[in-house]
C-alpha cells in the first residue's frame, strides 16, 4: 500500500484521509458514481497522470469508456489510446473493467504514483464488487434484494414527508415462446436489450430491478399516478418499436405488458403496493396483453357488491411488540482499540481473541495484515503484507481465527486459499488443491479447494469449517488441512428467491453451526450431522429480523447466556428453550445487535446508535463473544475500531 513507502509525515496524512475518505463512500451511503469519480479526480490532483479513466469489459473482450476524469473530459478521445491498463476484476476472477491512463506528465511515472494507481485500483475492485452485489448478472439492473430495501426506504421517506411512491412492474409478452423457438441464449439477449431499452427510457426518474425470470420492477418515488402511466405507455411503446438482431441472421420484436400502483392512494404499505402493481399487470394481460394498466382503474372497472354481500373486514391484530429486557443499562461498554494509539490507519475485516495469551488479532482486508493487540488496546505487532501465491503474503484476507496451540489462521479469499500462520508471521500451510504452472492457487469448485473463501471457524473437536461465497458450500478440514467433508448450502425456501450468500459462520456450544446469509439476510442452522434445523430471521427493521446484517458469534461458554437467562426471570420473560445464545450485528441504518436462543427465537436488542456519544453510531462489522462470556465489537471506522460490551447482571 501507498502508505508503506510514504517518509514524509505530512504526505502520508494526506493519503489516509483521501483512503478513509473513499472507504467511507464505499461503506456509507454507497454511490457507485460518486466513488469512481472521486478516485478519477484524486489520480490527477496526487500523480503525474493527466488523464485517467474507467473502461467497463464485456464478456467478449470489447472495451468501453464509462467515467472519465476532469481533464480527461475536456479532451478529443477519438485518437488517444491508453498508455497504461490495470484490470480489474470481481470476486470470480473476471475482468470486468480497466483503470486506463492515457496522458503521463513529462513521460515520468515515479515510483509512487504506480504506488497510488495500484491502491485505487483495489479501492476501484472494492466499489465493483460492492455494486455487483446489488446488480443482477445478466441484465446489469439492480437485484431483487436491492429492490426489497430500496422501496422500503422510498416507503418509509414517502410516509415521512407526505409524498407519492409509483411502481411500474412489466412483463415480456409470450416470452416463453422466444426461448422456445429461439433458444434460451436468444432469451438472454433479449433480456438485455429490454434492459437497455428500459433503463434508456427511465433514466434518472426511477430505480430499475430484474424482479424476476423476464420481469422488471421500477421504482418511482414522488411520482403520481399520470406520471407513472406516462412512463410506463414510454416503456411500452420503446419495447415494441425494437427489433433485436440475434446475430444469427434472424430479429426478434417483442412487447410486454406493464401494471402500476401508487403509494399511499393504492395501498397502505409495501406488500399491499407490490400486489396491487402486479394485479394491475394481470389486468393488462388479460385485455390483450401490450397494454399499460393501473390498479386505479381496475378499481374503478370492478361493481360495487351490494350492501348485503359486503363482508365486514375484521380488524388486523395488533403488532406483537417484544418485552424489552434492560438492556441499554446492564452493559459496560469499554473502547478498547483506538486509531490515535496506531500510526498507520487500518481497515479490519475481522477479529479473534486467543484467549490464552488474551491476545487481540485484527486482519486487514486492504493493507493485506495481521495486527495483533494487548487488552490495553496497544499495538503489539503485526505480520503479512500484500501479494499472491502461497506464502506469508495475502490478497484480501477476509477472517481470522486460532487454533489450540496459538497459530493464525486466514481466509485469504484473493488467493482463493486458507493459510496458516505462526506467531511470527511464517506460513506453515496453505490450503488448495487446485494451482496453477507457478504452483500458485487456483479458484476451483473441486473438494479441498477454493472460490472466494470468506470466513472459518473451529468446531469442538478441533476440525476447521470454511465458507465459501462463490460455490455458496462449507468445507470441513482437520488440523492438518486434510479435506473431510463438503456441505451445499441448498436454495430451500421460496420466501427467500436469493441465492445464499454466506459471509460468516460460527459454532454454538452443543456443536452446531450458524451461517450468515447476506443475500437473503438470515441466519441458518446447522446440527453435527450438517442437516439444516432451523432459518432465522429474513429482510426487515422489524426486532427479530436483520437489515445490514455483517456479523455473527454463539456464546461458547455458556457465561453470557446464563447472565440474559437471569434477565429474562427478573423482567417475567420466557426464556429460551435449548442451545448457547447467538449473537447477530448489523451496520446498515438500523445500528444494533441482536440476542437469538439456540431454536433462533428472538430475546433482545441493544441499539448502539447512541452507546458512544464522542464517536456518534457504532457500526458493527463483525463481533466475537469470548469463553467468559464479553462481547468484543470491530468497528467500521475510527475512532474506535475495538470495543469490549461486558453484561453486568445483578439481582434486584
Amino acid at each position: 500500500m501507498l502508505y508503506d513507502s510514504q517518509d514524509n509525515l505530512a504526505s502520508w496524512t494526506r493519503t489516509s484521509v483521501i483512503i478513509n475518505e473513499i472507504l467511507n463512500m464505499i461503506n456509507f451511503d454507497f454511490d457507485m458514481n460518486n466513488v469512481v469519480n472521486k478516485v478519477l479526480e484524486s489520480i490527477e490532483q496526487h500523480t503525474n497522470c493527466r488523464g485517467v479513466g474507467l473502461s467497463e469489459v464485456g464478456f467478449r473482450g470489447e472495451k468501453e469508456l464509462k467515467f472519465l476524469s476532469p481533464h480527461l473530459s475536456q479532451m478529443e478521445l477519438s485518437e488517444l489510446i491508453p498508455l497504461i491498463s490495470l484490470p480489474i476484476t470481481l470476486t470470480n476472477n473476471r475482468v470486468t473493467h480497466t483503470l486506463d491512463i492515457y496522458i503521463v506528465e513529462g513521460n515520468n511515472l515515479p515510483r509512487r504514483d504506480s504506488e497510488f494507481l495500484s491502491m485505487f485500483r483495489d479501492l476501484l475492485g472494492e466499489a465493483i464488487n460492492k455494486e455487483a452485489t446489488k446488480r443482477d448478472s445478466l441484465t446489469g439492473l439492480f437485484s431483487r434484494a436491492y429492490f426489497d430495501n430500496q422501496l422500503q426506504l422510498e416507503i418509509l421517506d414517502a410516509t415521512k414527508e407526505g409524498w407519492n411512491v409509483g411502481l411500474v412492474i412489466l412483463d415480456i409478452d409470450h416470452f416463453k415462446n422466444i426461448n422456445d423457438t429461439y433458444g434460451h441464449p436468444v432469451g438472454d439477449l433479449v433480456l438485455q436489450a429490454l434492459a437497455k431499452v428500459v433503463l434508456n427510457t427511465v433514466g434518472e426518474q426511477g430505480v430499475c430491478a430484474r424482479y424476476g425470470g423476464e420481469e422488471i420492477a421500477i421504482i418511482l418515488p414522488q411520482t403520481n399516478s399520470k406520471s407513472a402511466i406516462k412512463l410506463a405507455e414510454g416503456i411500452r411503446q420503446a419495447i415494441e418499436n425494437e427489433v433485436i438482431d440475434t446475430g444469427e441472421g434472424q430479429t426478434v420484436s417483442l412487447t410486454a405488458s406493464l401494471g402500476t400502483a401508487i403509494y399511499p392512494q393504492d395501498s397502505r404499505d409495501i406488500n399491499s403496493l407490490i400486489k396491487n402493481a402486479d394485479k394491475a399487470l394481470y389486468q393488462a394481460k388479460e385485455a390483450g396483453r401490450n397494454k399499460v394498466s393501473t390498479f386505479s382503474t381496475e378499481l374503478v372497472e370492478v361493481p360495487v357488491p351490494r350492501q348485503e354481500e359486503v363482508v365486514p373486514t375484521k380488524e388486523a391484530p395488533p403488532t406483537p411488540v417484544a418485552t424489552a429486557l434492560p438492556l441499554q443499562g446492564r452493559f459496560k461498554i469499554m473502547p478498547l482499540v483506538k486509531c490515535e494509539k496506531l500510526s498507520r490507519p487500518i481497515n479490519p475485516s475481522g477479529i479473534f481473541l486467543e484467549e490464552t495469551t488474551h491476545t487481540i488479532y485484527l486482519v486487514d482486508s486492504v493493507a493485506c495484515r495481521i495486527y495483533s493487540f494487548n487488552m490495553n488496546g496497544e499495538l503489539i505487532t503485526r505480520i503479512g503484507g500484500k501479494g499472491e501465491g502461497r506464502g506469508s503474503r495475502m490478497n484480501h484476507p477476509t477472517s481470522i481465527t486460532c487454533d489450540r496451540e496459538g497459530n493464525i489462521w486466514v481466509t485469504d479469499s484473493g488467493n482463493h486459499c486458507v493459510k496458516k500462520f505462526d506467531q511470527v508471521g511464517n506460513c506453515l500451510l496453505c490450503i488448495s488443491d487446485t494451482l496453477d504452472e507457478m504452483e500458485n492457487p487456483l479458484p476451483s469448485p473441486r473438494k479441498g479447494s477454493f472460490n472466494l473463501p470468506y470466513s472459518l471457524t473451529f468446531e469442538r473437536d478441533g476440525n476447521l469449517l470454511v465458507v465459501e461465497r462463490i460455490n455458496r458450500r462449507v468445507q470441513r478440514f482437520d488440523p492438518q488441512g486434510n479435506f473431510l467433508a463438503e456441505i451445499n448450502i441448498p436454495q430451500l425456501y421460496p420466501d427467500y428467491p436469493l441465492r445464499p450468500d454466506p459471509t460468516d459462520i460460527c459454532v454454538d456450544g452443543v456443536g452446531n453451526y450458524i451461517i450468515l446469509d447476506a443475500a437473503n439476510n438470515c441466519l441458518i442452522k446447522f446440527d453435527r450431522n450438517d442437516k439444516i434445523t432451523a432459518r432465522i430471521g429474513r429482510f426487515g427493521t422489524e426486532l427479530g429480523d436483520f437489515s445490514g446484517l455483517s456479523g455473527i458469534d454463539a456464546d461458547p461458554s455458556g457465561m453470557l447466556t446464563r447472565d440474559l437467562m437471569a434477565l429474562c426471570r427478573s423482567a417475567d420473560k420466557v426464556t429460551y428453550k435449548e442451545g448457547t445464545v447467538l449473537v447477530s450485528v448489523e451496520m446498515g441504518d438500523h445500528s444494533r445487535i441482536q440476542f437469538f436462543d439456540g431454536n433462533g427465537e428472538y430475546i433482545d436488542m441493544l441499539d448502539l446508535s447512541t452507546i458512544d456519544p464522542s464517536s456518534g453510531p457504532i457500526r458493527p462489522r463483525d463481533v466475537l463473544v469470548d469463553g467468559e462470556g464479553h462481547i468484543f465489537l470491530l468497528c467500521q471506522e475510527p475512532p474506535t475500531l475495538v470495543y469490549l460490551l461486558v453484561l453486568e447482571y445483578k439481582s434486584g
